[in-house]
């Protein structure tokens, strides 16, 4: 078939070279080009896996980190664990991650239990009793301070980077991180969560009222000034 087009061609270029002899030059390039008929082709490729670098900056009306980490958040069927050395967000993560839980999603977090800095930290847990009544899982690791930035669901997806779950990250500083869909990296991710996890605490509702009324007044206080943190 593919022959027979080629000749039709062929005889096509060389009616238009006998009637249009100031076109010669170009029509004989297009009579070489035609009787190239042993042509391979490149076979489609076809992957179970991409990975989609991404960054973020101050000015960046659509907010890309944040628009990840929702994403992945409202596509989720079983789980997502999340690890991030800070906790200051806002509703829209707040309600995704409460969405997720409604849905049935098992969301767990993990925070660090000995901060790097103590007010931003107290300002994280102020949203504590939020994210726990919404159905959320929160782990901290008591062994000292976690600085990984992940998020990792259905291991199939993953996220890695340098934005924190913070203000400053989310809005005002340049950031970058990159999104995979890999099963074979989701799961690694996800054992090394595991892992992380049974060295780790899950934070109750009591345990939340045992920190002292004084550092959870002061989160809230400090919290007015997120934006900033």
């Amino acid at each position: 078939m593919n022959e027979l087009l080629h000749e039709k061609k062929i005889e096509k270029l060389k009616e238009k070279l006998k009637n249009n002899p100031k076109q010669k030059v170009k029509i004989r390039e297009n009579l070489l080009t035609f009787k190239c008929k042993n042509f391979v082709l490149q076979p489609m490729r076809v992957y179970d896996n991409y990975s989609i670098p991404y960054g973020d900056y101050p000015g960046n009306m659509n907010n890309t980190a944040e628009a990840i980490y929702i994403h992945i958040l409202f596509y989720a069927k079983k789980y997502v664990d999340i690890m991030t050395p800070y906790l200051i967000i806002d509703d829209e993560l707040i309600n995704a991650m409460s969405m997720a839980c409604k849905r049935g999603v098992r969301v767990r977090l993990l925070l660090p239990g000995i901060p790097d800095k103590k007010i931003p930290y107290m300002v994280a847990q102020s949203y504590f009793t939020a994210l726990m009544d919404a159905g959320v899982q929160i782990y901290i690791y008591t062994k000292g301070f976690v600085h990984s930035k992940v998020f990792v669901s259905d291991d199939i997806v993953s996220t890695v980077g340098t934005v924190n779950l913070d203000y400053r990250s989310l809005y005002l500083h340049f950031e970058n991180g990159i999104f995979c869909y890999d099963r074979e990296l989701a799961l690694d991710i996800e054992d090394d969560f595991e892992n992380t996890v049974k060295t780790a605490k899950r934070l109750t509702n009591q345990e939340y009222r045992n920190i002292p009324v004084f550092n959870r007044l002061l989160g809230r206080i400090f919290r007015v000034f997120a934006p900033l943190m």
